[in-house]
Parts: C-alpha cells; structure tokens; sequence
C-alpha cells in the first residue's frame, strides 16, 4: 500500500508540470486572435459530402431475345446493371439518366435432352427526368464586364475589362437500390422469349461542399 500510494503521489507533479507547460506555451503563441477566442463559441468550415436530391423513377423493360434453337424450357433470368450515367443540367432540376440493363438467361433447347445452357442480353435505355432539390447545389458560372473611360479634355476611350469565374465541385450519383419485375413468355415451336417488365431505381446525387459547423463550445 506505501508503494502503491508512493506511485500515485509521483504522478500529480508531472500531470501539474505538464499542465503548467501547456499553459506558458499558449501563452507565447503569437496569434493573439486565436488565443481570444480560444473559450468562444467559433463555427468550422469543413468540406463534406451533401445529399442534395433524392430520385425514384422506372425503366421499362420490352425486349425480344432470339436463341438458335427452339426453346424447351426457360429456367431462369437474372438481372444485373452494367452501367449507369447521371448528367444534372444546372441550374434547372433536369437530369439525363442512360445506362445498361444485363439480362442472364438459362434455358434448354428441343431436341438436346434438356441441357441446359445460358447467354447474356444487353438492353441499353436511356431517359430524362426531374429532380427536387433537399439542398442548394454550388454550380460554376462566370461573367465578363466592359467599362468605357473618356477624359473630359481628351477624345480618345480608354477600355477595360473584368472577368469573374466561380468554379465548384461536379455532382456525382450513387445508386442505392434497383428492383427488377418482369415476365416471360415462350413457345416451344420458335427460338424467341420475349421478356416484358420495369425495373425500379433509387439513385441518390452528391456534391462536396464547404460546410459550417458549429463545433467548439465553452
């Protein structure tokens, strides 16, 4: 116990000594301003991802696959997105969506003991939409002025111009849910299945921006 309190009362002078050295070290930090306002309340700007629009929207899907054979039997159909591409037109809510729906097909043939085999379909589709802004989005722009200065004395125009641009971060889409309904339909006597559906999208759209936050406190 004697060493053990003999242990804990050799801390208290460093802790104190450390303290006390933070303390002269503040204090001959130049930036006065920083050390003022050290105990206010003061926003921090950081740069951060904000979710600036939420979209729902529906893809039809009608598409005709021709195989070799006739078709026996479809056994399944798989579907996947191989691409998506979201172009926002600023500052209207406008948003170009296209992109490329895969289709994974098993089936079997007549006349080939029902083996079965499989191939791929890519639907491409594109389509325009409408967005409703949850928040503002940057969006670059830029101007020039012409301004015209004659001397009262003299008849000759001097001219000069000024040119502004503002510049900001591009919007990006995320793909957060895709649902896919549809159906088939074959006939044993022809090598077509013609597949009839829609498929459901969720994408959210992202833009880095320049955020106060209100995160030191007394």
């Amino acid at each position: 116990d004697e060493l053990q309190e003999e242990k804990q009362d050799s801390l208290f002078p460093s802790l104190e000594e450390k303290k006390s050295d933070d303390i002269e070290a503040l204090s001959n930090f130049r930036d006065t301003d920083f050390i003022n306002n050290i105990n206010k309340r003061k926003p921090a700007t950081v740069k951060m991802q904000v979710l600036l629009s939420r979209l729902e929207t529906e893809i039809d899907i009608v598409e005709t696959v021709k195989l070799l054979r006739p078709i026996e039997n479809i056994g399944k159909v798989e579907w996947s997105i191989q691409a998506l591409d979201c172009k926002v037109v600023l500052p209207s809510k406008t948003v170009f969506l296209k992109g490329e729906f895969v289709a994974d097909i098993e089936y079997s043939n007549k006349g080939l003991e029902n083996r079965i085999q499989s191939t791929k379909v890519s639907i491409p589709w594109s389509k325009t939409s409408s967005i409703n802004w949850l928040a503002v989005p940057d969006f670059s722009h830029s101007s020039q002025n012409e301004f015209i200065f004659q001397s009262h004395t003299e008849h000759n125009s001097s001219y000069h111009y000024e040119s502004h641009h503002k510049f900001s971060e591009p919007i990006h889409s995320h793909l957060k849910q895709i649902d896919f309904i549809w159906h088939q339909e074959s006939n044993s006597n022809n090598n077509h299945i013609q597949i009839n559906g829609f498929a459901q999208l969720s994408i959210n759209f992202m833009q880095e921006q320049y955020v106060e936050l209100d995160c030191y406190s007394k």
